[in-house]
């Protein structure tokens, strides 16, 4: 027995349409059975709920032995990933601006190396030299120092 939620979503549908090939029994989670192709309905077992009510996931998973368990998109997640990548940035400038801070207050003079960090950018070190802020480092000691 395999069964499938949210089967009349795009994934689901088609997670439906290629299950014919093989010779077991499947069971769809489906809010609205209504929804479902007619052609579909007649060859699976209907479970008439929602995949996060537990009654119905412990009754259509009874005797199942695969699961096809997709969850639908959570709206309120779409600006999380920004939010973490905002998060780091600011961990990022925060870091070095005390470190520049630091080399200024403490030592009379700074040497840097002229890089090219738009150059090695561009090369298979790039990765690196991004993460390492080496042109903001540069950029705040000059301006602090001045």
């Amino acid at each position: 027995m395999i069964v499938v939620t949210a089967p009349t979503g795009h994934i689901g549908s088609q997670v439906l349409a290629n299950l014919p090939r093989y010779d077991e029994a499947v069971r769809v989670v489906v809010r609205d059975p209504d929804r479902l192709p007619a052609e579909v309905r007649d060859r699976v077992e209907v479970v008439v709920g929602s995949h996060r009510d537990r009654a119905v996931v412990d009754h259509a998973f009874d005797g199942a032995d695969s699961v096809f368990w997709l969850v639908p998109a959570d709206k309120t997640a779409a600006t999380e990933p920004w939010r973490i990548q905002q998060q780091i940035a600011n961990k990022r400038n925060d870091f070095c601006h005390k470190l520049t801070t630091a080399l200024v207050k403490n030592h009379d003079a700074v040497c840097l190396e002229d890089l090219n960090v738009t150059g090695l950018a561009k090369t298979k070190l790039a990765k690196s030299i991004l993460d390492a802020s080496i042109g903001t480092i540069r950029r705040q000691v000059q301006y602090k120092g001045a």
